[in-house]
């Protein structure tokens, strides 16, 4: 067995995640190295504990990597069919291995040829390797990440994600173990896909995506198609101005929001899903952190072990308005907060430093912590803020800016064939 331990987690469950992630996948050609099979991961202790921290920090699998000769961090993204590697200065950053001539090079989508990647331990494999801008992911997670890692290269392993424990196993075989849900994978455009059920609609293909989805992803004819049959709620929840903390440019933008009724999944049906607005269907970390899973991508087949005893979970959803990110050296600061809400009705600015949340320090709290803490409407939230050389406390009015939860009505009973197709 090839392990990547990342120790130093929460040990309870993850109730929610907060990290908003978009990115869009190219294609990569690899081969298979027979010689992983013998290959025990070299990460050193201290490799472990980095990855530690950046997990607790983005609620992201960020793990140590090397391309071509040159060490990073990735985020493990089962929702790709890449592995894209920053190339914000397009051939400058791979003289040795762009397929094209500086001159030719449009930035930063350079293609490169036999680029030499690892990580997880795992011997190095190449292929065709896309680069990408990854600059605005590195703003928005504060850390420096310089590749996201698709299927093709985690096809040939089995991988578990042990969120309870905060570890990453690489697994040589799996082994035939009692598991609460076991799910069969259909492979679409090269992509892992397992059934949900939705309401009225039935049994639907769903990517598994560990790097860019929250908790659900739909396109916007089936979530139109649901919405429709009274099963999603669409609310527009005024403005959100973002700071951001690296330039301190601030912007400002409408926010419309997606519930959806209910979704099962892993034998627990969760309610009251956020969903966003994709090309596809994907089920995201919010709802996998409800599970030790294993990803036997050899054995085309998904194993789930619950890390909770209820068989209904209502699906927190943060409320006041102010949304914390964590920057470099473990601090922590407001980098969003809806306009008219409690959170700027009580005086918080973007920007804003956070000394404690609830009487816990930043390295006390993580970003599913932070979450669960703010999604508690009705209570109030402890704040510890400072701004430039100013301290200033906050009881933080917990409240959403519409009715919570929503009151849905009776669910119909028959399923329209044509719901999802209508204009």
């Amino acid at each position: 067995m090839f392990k990547v331990s990342l120790q130093g987690t929460e040990p309870h469950l993850p109730r929610s995640i907060g990290t908003r992630l978009l990115f869009s996948g190219v294609m990569i050609i690899v081969t298979q190295s027979h010689a992983c099979r013998d290959v025990v991961a070299q990460d050193s202790l201290d490799s472990h504990a980095v990855t530690a921290d950046y997990y607790r920090r983005t609620g992201l699998w960020v793990v140590p990597a090397t391309m071509a000769h040159k060490n990073g961090m990735a985020i493990l993204a089962t929702g790709a069919n890449t592995v894209s590697v920053n190339a914000v200065n397009g051939a400058s950053d791979f003289p040795d291995q762009t397929l094209l001539p500086r001159a030719m090079v449009r930035k930063p989508s350079t293609i490169f040829a036999a680029m030499p990647f690892s990580c997880l331990g795992l011997p190095p494999k190449t292929g065709i390797t896309h680069g990408m801008n990854l600059t605005s992911v590195e703003e928005m997670l504060h850390i420096p990440v310089s590749a996201f890692v698709g299927i093709p290269y985690l096809r040939e392993y089995a991988i578990r994600l042990d969120p309870a424990k905060g570890k990453i196993e690489v697994l040589r075989e799996v082994e035939e173990s009692n598991c609460d849900f076991e799910l069969t994978i259909q492979w679409e455009k090269e992509l892992p896909c397992i059934p949900a059920r939705l309401p009225t609609l039935g049994e639907r293909s769903f990517i598994v995506d560990t790097g860019g989805s929250r908790y659900l992803a739909m396109s916007r004819t089936r979530l139109k198609a649901l919405e429709r049959m009274g099963h999603v709620i669409e609310r527009p929840a005024g403005k959100n101005v973002h700071v951001n903390l690296v330039t301190g440019t601030k912007t400002s933008a409408p926010v419309t929001i997606y519930i959806l009724r209910w979704l099962d999944f892993g034998g627990i049906r969760f309610h009251n899903v956020p969903v966003d607005v994709k090309q596809d269907d994907r089920i995201g970390l919010g709802l996998l952190h409800y599970f030790r899973a294993t990803l036997d991508f050899p054995g085309n087949r998904i194993r789930l072990e619950r890390l909770m005893n209820a068989d209904a979970v209502h699906v927190p959803r943060p409320c006041g308005g102010a949304s914390m990110i964590f920057t470099d050296s473990d601090q922590l600061a407001v980098d969003r907060l809806m306009e008219d809400s409690s959170a700027q009705r009580a005086g918080v600015e973007v920007d804003d430093r956070v000394l404690s949340l609830n009487g816990l320090t930043p390295p006390e709290l993580s970003i599913f912590k932070i979450a669960e803490i703010l999604s508690h409407s009705g209570t109030k939230a402890s704040l510890d803020l400072q701004r430039a050389d100013r301290r200033f406390h906050i009881d933080l009015n917990l409240e959403h800016p519409f009715p919570w939860p929503p009151a849905w009505e009776p669910e119909l009973p028959t399923f329209d064939p044509d719901a999802e197709t209508a204009e």
